[in-house]
């Protein structure tokens, strides 16, 4: 009780010291430091917010505590400090502030390029070529791609089947990079996929490497990867860090459609119905 009762006084004795100026000073402070913890709150894979409050603390105590010294180290070191949070930060600083944005399409346009997309990695497994087809949305993808040639070509079942025919016979794969203007932006480009596999699980680590790093861009951005299996002649689609397997052409092209462009198909020869099947299919990451 004793020491309550001290608490009780000191906080009445500091209270007495404050003004309005101090009230207003304290009113903004506070306001930051909630709109600091609500940004911070939103990464999911780092408990930031827990570091912050024990950053916090440790400041405040060791400054009322009298330890001039540590104190004086903590002060100092809040800058970088600060920068680190705003580093390790995933969700927001990948999305938001690395991003090139981009216009959206026209609706009308992209069924024809998604469609020959769709089409040229069909006929990618009939000359036993595998097709990995990036799509860049409205983040870009410069940070996590190299390419030593930029097109920005139009795709079109010519440019397309032009690729695959001049492609080396001993190549097994064609990665092509595409934006959802309908725009060929490059041709087997360089993955940077920088991720510390200690974290990596053991599921994912069994995966093809370029699997594995086409899933850490599609959590890192809203970029969408595809590609057909030889072997069952079925899409896998990833997207958010999650992959849609072993998914037909029909349901494959209406999924990437809803997700790019916010509508399904309608034609008889696709799957419409994207909520259906997806209590059907559920992705596996």
């Amino acid at each position: 009780m004793e020491i309550f009762s001290q608490l009780v006084a000191f906080i009445k004795h500091e209270w007495l010291l404050v003004t309005w100026r101090d009230a207003v000073e304290i009113t903004v402070f506070s306001y930051l430091a909630h709109r600091i913890l609500r940004w911070l709150g939103q990464d999911q894979q780092k408990n930031l917010v827990a570091a912050f409050y024990g950053y916090f603390a440790i400041t405040v105590l060791a400054f009322y505590a009298q330890l001039s010294g540590l104190a004086i180290v903590l002060f100092a070191c809040a800058p970088a400090v600060a920068m680190i949070f705003i580093l390790t930060h995933q969700q927001t600083l990948q999305k938001n502030f690395i991003t090139l944005k981009t216009v959206a399409p026209k609706r009308d346009a992209a069924d024809q390029w998604l469609e020959e997309v769709i089409q040229a990695s069909l006929r990618g497994v009939n000359k036993n070529k595998t097709v990995i087809c990036i799509i860049e949305r409205t983040g870009g993808l410069s940070p996590f791609l190299t390419a030593r040639c930029v097109f920005n070509a139009p795709v079109t079942r010519e440019l397309l089947t032009l690729l695959m025919n001049s492609s080396a016979d001993a190549e097994e794969t064609l990665t092509i990079w595409v934006n959802q203007m309908g725009l060929l932006v490059a041709v087997n480009p360089v993955w940077h996929a920088e991720y510390d596999e200690i974290w990596v699980s053991k599921e994912i680590k069994m995966l093809h490497k370029w699997k594995q790093d086409a899933l850490f861009i599609t959590q890192k951005s809203d970029a969408l990867v595809t590609v057909l299996s030889p072997d069952t002649r079925l899409f896998d689609v990833l997207v958010d860090g999650k992959s849609f397997d072993n998914v037909s052409a029909g349901y494959a092209f209406s999924l990437i459609k809803q997700i790019c462009f916010g509508k399904t198909d309608s034609k008889g020869s696709l799957h419409a119905s994207i909520s259906r099947k997806t209590s059907q299919q559920q992705p596996r990451t």
